[in-house]
């Protein structure tokens, strides 16, 4: 099992994203979020908990 798909959406949007999609029976999660960071930082990946 897998990531089938993943959505990209603004902060704001989030909350009417998973309504809609659970409107469609589709099993949506909030699986993580892009963060700011200083340009001297190393990249990194944030997963939500």
């Amino acid at each position: 099992m897998g990531i089938g798909m993943l959505m990209v959406v603004g902060e704001k949007d989030a909350e009417d994203v998973m309504l809609r999609l659970k409107g469609l029976k589709e099993n949506a999660q909030i699986i993580g979020y892009i963060d700011a960071r200083a340009a001297a930082e190393e990249p990194a990946v944030v997963f939500a908990e």
